[in-house]
């Protein structure tokens, strides 16, 4: 199914004849081969809960050995609701919830460097009696080598220190950029990377709700057509990451959130 997709992107002219897409597709198929691999989901499974069991902020399932293999995983139950129950919660807890999920992304990223990368709502569970967040599936689990978090953080710091000339040095660094690119196409990079990164750069609570932050992207994002001629395939471990980013933006969004993220992430910086 992957080639397919490739072969119709392939022939749709899509994408520019020079990018090379297919480090992208085999990560993907690995990617899939790893989600149906219910061994390695018990061990990410249990290791998280070994990371997180002073965190009293988070529950998770624990794996029962005995029942599990390659075909089958098994473990406890855990109740919950839907997380976007929240939405019926006072502001106070919601921003409390989504702070945790945000601190927790970047715990991942920055000092496990180990990030469950699917950010379906589907797995994150709410205890309204408790307070406590249910966390599931880590079959999309993806370990990060210490030279990606560790641009990563320059590139926040950048960011927040509105340095675009090292803004653009962590982008290459990244593989975003290769720093041949003409002055205008760095240029809409650059606005492109201040504007996603909005929530950081911010000082004081970030209100999700009121910040049309996807609109604004999408609206400058058409302007990337017109410098075709620069276009490279994204760096696989970015394009995970930015999944989970983007999933817990859509999350905050959802249920109105307002987080103070600069503050968030200081402590890895």
């Amino acid at each position: 199914d992957v080639d397919n997709i490739a072969s119709l992107l392939r022939l749709s002219s899509l994408l520019p004849s020079g990018i090379d897409i297919q480090p992208l597709l085999d990560d993907a198929k690995a990617q899939l081969r790893d989600e149906a691999d219910y061994l390695k989901e018990a061990e990410f499974l249990t290791a998280f809960g070994e990371l997180l069991a002073g965190d009293e902020r988070f529950v998770l399932p624990e794996v029962l050995p005995e029942l599990t293999h390659e075909n089958v995983l098994a473990m406890t139950y855990v109740s919950g609701s839907p997380i976007d129950s929240l939405a019926e919660q006072p502001q106070q807890e919601r921003d409390r919830v989504v702070s945790a999920l945000i601190e927790l992304m970047l715990k991942e990223m920055f000092e496990l460097r180990m990030v469950q990368t699917d950010p379906n709502f589907a797995n994150y569970r709410y205890r309204p009696a408790t307070g406590e967040i249910v966390l599931l599936d880590f079959g999309a689990t993806r370990r990060f080598k210490a030279a990606f978090a560790n641009n990563y953080k320059k590139l926040a710091v950048a960011a927040i220190a509105e340095d675009g000339d090292r803004v653009m040095a962590a982008a290459e660094r990244l593989g975003y950029s290769t720093g041949l690119e003409n002055t205008a196409y760095r240029a809409l990079l650059l606005e492109l990377f201040l504007l996603a990164l909005e929530p950081l750069r911010h000082s004081g609570p970030y209100d999700f709700a009121r910040s049309n932050l996807a609109g604004r992207i999408a609206e400058l994002g058409e302007s990337v057509t017109e410098f075709r001629d620069f276009w490279q395939a994204p760096p696989t471990d970015a394009v995970y990451f930015h999944r989970k980013l983007g999933g817990m933006f859509m999350l905050a969004t959802r249920l109105q959130a307002r987080v103070d993220v600069q503050s968030l992430i200081q402590r890895w910086l």
